[in-house]
C-alpha cells in the first residue's frame, strides 16, 4: 500500500505579510524545507468540503457548501479560489478580494476603510472617502451585497423546507 501524505492546513486570519520571518521561525522553516504555500483567498468555511474530499467522502447530492474544496490548491492548480471573501465582526463587514480590502460598519458611516493591497500590503494608507477611489470602493460594496442577497435566500429555502418538515396536516 502506498504511503499517503500528511496534510497540514494552516489557515489564518488577517495574516500581515510583514509578520512572516524572524517572528515566526517554526513556518519560516516550512517554507525554506519546500512546504507548499498558496496565497488564495481561502476562507474557513473551506475546510468541510476540503475534509470531506480528502476522507473520500461522498457529500449528500444537491448539497451546498459555502466553502469550496482546497484539494486543487494542495494539487498545485494555480487560478483563483475564492474571487472575494467575506469576514464580519459586531456590525462591520470586511471583503477582500486580490488586490482590495474594504471594510463597511452602518454604524460608523458606511465605508471605514479601504486598502489597495497592491501597493500597500500592510494596510497603512486608508483610502476610504476619497473620491478617486469611490469606483473600487462601489465595486467591492457590490460584491459585499450579492453575497448577502445569497445568504438570505439559502436561509430562507433552508427554513421554508424546515417549516414544510414541522407541520402538522
Amino acid at each position: 500500500m502506498p504511503k499517503k501524505p500528511n496534510i497540514i492546513l494552516i489557515l489564518t486570519d488577517h495574516f500581515r505579510p510583514d509578520a512572516v520571518g524572524a517572528s515566526m521561525p517554526h513556518l519560516q522553516r516550512l517554507a525554506e524545507e519546500g512546504v507548499q504555500f498558496s496565497k488564495a483567498l481561502v476562507s474557513h468555511l473551506d475546510l468541510y468540503p476540503t475534509l470531506l474530499e480528502l476522507a473520500v467522502v461522498q457529500s449528500e447530492a444537491n448539497r451546498s457548501f459555502w466553502g469550496r474544496s482546497l484539494v486543487p490548491l494542495l494539487r498545485g492548480q494555480t487560478g483563483t479560489h475564492h474571487p472575494r471573501i467575506f469576514a464580519e465582526l459586531a456590525t462591520a463587514v470586511m471583503v477582500r478580494d486580490a488586490g482590495w480590502k474594504l471594510v463597511y460598519d452602518p454604524e460608523q458611516g458606511g465605508v471605514t476603510h479601504l486598502f489597495n493591497l497592491v501597493v500597500d500590503p500592510l494596510e497603512l494608507d486608508n483610502l476610504a472617502g476619497k473620491a478617486a477611489y469611490d469606483g473600487q470602493a462601489g465595486r467591492l460594496i457590490e460584491g459585499m451585497l450579492c453575497q448577502r442577497i445569497r445568504m438570505t435566500q439559502y436561509v430562507h429555502a433552508k427554513e421554508e423546507k424546515r417549516l414544510q418538515r414541522v407541520r402538522v396536516p
